[in-house]
C-alpha cells in the first residue's frame, strides 16, 4: 500500500509565488529592496510563525517589526487567494490516482491548520486527506521532524514506509530527519547538493512524481 504525505505550500498550491508577490509588495512599502525581501523570504520558506519571526528578527535586526510584518503579508496573501488559488501542475491528478489505488494520504504544512482546511475546501480536495497536521500544531518548525512525525502517527504508518514530498530546503530536511523516504519538487529554490543527498528522488512536478512512485510500487 502506498503512504504518502504532501507538504503544501509549493507543492499542492503555488503559493509560494503568492507569498512573495506579498513579501514584495509589503517590503516595498517598508523600503526593503525587492532582492534582500527575496533572500530572507528563501531562509523562512517552510518554517512556521514563530520560526519567520526569529529569522526576520536576526537578519533584519531586534527593531524590525516582525510581528506586524507577518501579519500584513498574511493578509495579503489571503486576499491573493481568495481571487485566485492556483494549484500546482500534477496536483489533482496525482491525488485522484492516489485514492484509486487506496492510499494512505497525510499533509504537513507550516501553515496555520484553519488555513489549510480553508485552501483545500475551495479547491475541493479536503477528501483527499486522512490526516491533516498544521505549524500551529507543533512545538518545533521544520527542519524539525516533529511535524511528519505527527503525520505519520495520525496516519498509522511507519515514517520509514512513507513517502515525503517537499519543495523547500526545510521541508526536504524535516521529512529526512523524520526518516521518511523523502522525494524533493523545487519551486522557488534549486536543489542543492545537501537536498541531492538527503532526497532520494528529486522531481520536475507531481506528474513525474506519480511516474516515480508507480515506478518504484512495480518493483516490489
Amino acid at each position: 500500500m502506498i503512504q504518502i504525505i504532501f507538504d503544501m505550500d509549493g507543492v499542492i498550491f503555488d503559493t509560494e509565488a503568492l507569498c512573495q508577490k506579498a513579501w514584495r509588495i509589503d517590503g516595498k512599502e517598508k523600503g526593503i529592496p525587492e532582492a534582500e525581501i527575496d533572500r530572507v523570504l528563501h531562509l523562512c520558506i517552510g518554517s512556521n510563525q514563530q520560526h519567520m519571526m526569529e529569522i526576520l528578527k536576526k537578519e533584519w535586526g531586534a527593531e524590525f517589526p516582525a510581528q506586524r510584518f507577518l501579519v500584513e503579508t498574511k493578509e495579503q496573501i489571503q486576499t491573493l487567494a481568495d481571487s485566485h488559488l492556483p494549484l500546482k501542475r500534477g496536483a489533482r491528478e496525482i491525488l485522484e490516482w492516489l485514492r484509486m489505488q487506496d492510499a494512505v494520504v497525510g499533509l504537513a504544512s507550516s501553515t496555520e491548520r484553519r488555513i489549510i482546511e480553508k485552501y483545500l475546501r475551495i479547491s475541493g480536495l479536503t477528501d483527499y486527506f486522512q490526516a491533516i497536521v498544521g505549524g500551529d500544531q507543533v512545538i518545533h518548525s521544520k527542519p524539525h521532524g516533529e511535524i511528519y512525525q505527527k503525520a505519520c502517527a495520525a496516519l498509522g504508518v511507519e515514517p520509514a514506509q512513507t513517502y515525503g514530498v517537499e519543495d523547500s530546503y526545510n521541508g526536504v530536511r524535516s521529512a529526512s530527519n523524520a526518516g521518511l523516504r523523502t522525494i524533493m519538487v523545487p519551486d522557488l529554490l534549486p536543489p542543492t547538493e545537501e537536498m541531492r543527498k538527503l532526497a532520494e528522488s528529486i522531481e520536475e512536478d507531481l506528474f513525474a512524481v506519480k511516474a516515480y512512485i508507480r515506478l518504484d510500487q512495480e518493483k516490489k
